[in-house]
C-alpha cells in the first residue's frame, strides 16, 4: 500500500540513519566520559562537605522535586565511588553493553550530580540531561554494540522498526531538541547588543 504524501513527509523529518544513531551514542558515551572526567577533578570543591556547598545548605535551598542520591553523604569516598560508577555506565554506553539500562541508570546519576551543586551548571548540563532521556526510548544498541553481537548469536537480532532507520517519537523529539539549540540560540543574539550596539 503507498504511503500517503504526510506520513511519508513525517517519516522523512523524524527518520534517523542507523549509522548516524550509533556515531551519536558512541560520540555522546565519550562526550559524557569526559564530562564525568572534569567534574570528577574538582568533586571536593564542588560535591562534598568540605566544599563550596554542603548537603544540608544544598538540601535547605534545593526545590522540593530536586531529589539526589548524592544527598546521602557527603564524603569524599562516597563522591568518588558515585563518579567511578557513573564513569562505567558512560563506557557502557559506549560499547553498547545493557544499553538502555546504562543509559537509564546515567540519566539518573547526571540529574542527581547536577541537583546536587546546581550552582555550577550551564545549558550544556541542561541539554546532557534531555538528550540522555530520549536516547533511552531510541534503538542505539541495534547496531555495533556488544547487545547486538549477543542477540545476533542467539539467532534473534534486535528489533529494526524501518529499513534505513529508526522512526519514532523519541526520534522526532531528539530531532527537534537538537534544532531548539539553534534556533533559541539564533534568538538570543538578534537583539542590538549583537548586531548593532555592541
Amino acid at each position: 500500500m503507498k504511503k500517503s504524501f504526510f506520513k511519508s513527509a513525517i517519516e522523512d523529518i523524524a527518520l534517523i540513519d542507523w549509522r548516524s544513531l550509533i556515531l551519536f551514542r558512541i560520540g555522546f558515551g565519550l562526550v559524557l566520559l569526559f564530562d564525568i572526567y572534569t567534574k570528577f577533578l574538582a568533586s571536593t570543591d564542588f560535591f562534598t562537605d568540605v566544599g563550596v556547598l554542603p548537603r544540608i545548605v544544598a538540601i535547605e535551598k534545593s526545590e522540593w522535586w530536586a531529589w539526589s542520591f548524592h544527598f546521602a553523604s557527603g564524603s569524599h569516598w562516597f563522591i568518588y565511588l558515585s563518579f567511578i560508577v557513573g564513569a562505567a555506565l558512560a563506557f557502557c554506553v559506549i560499547i553498547g553493553y545493557q544499553t538502555r539500562l546504562s543509559i537509564f541508570l546515567l540519566w539518573i546519576f547526571v540529574v542527581s550530580i547536577h541537583n546536587r551543586n546546581p550552582i555550577i551548571l550551564h545549558s550544556g548540563d541542561n541539554l546532557i540531561r534531555v538528550m540522555l532521556f530520549w536516547m533511552m526510548f531510541l534503538p542505539t544498541e541495534a547496531y555495533v554494540s556488544l547487545d547486538d553481537i549477543y542477540q545476533r548469536s542467539l539467532g534473534e537480532g534486535i528489533f529494526r522498526n524501518h529499513e534505513r532507520g529508526v522512526v519514532s517519537l523519541a526520534s522526532f523529539s531528539i530531532l527537534i531538541q537538537l534544532l531548539l539549540v539553534y534556533f533559541c540560540t539564533g534568538l538570543l543574539k538578534d537583539h542590538p547588543e549583537w548586531n548593532s550596539d555592541y
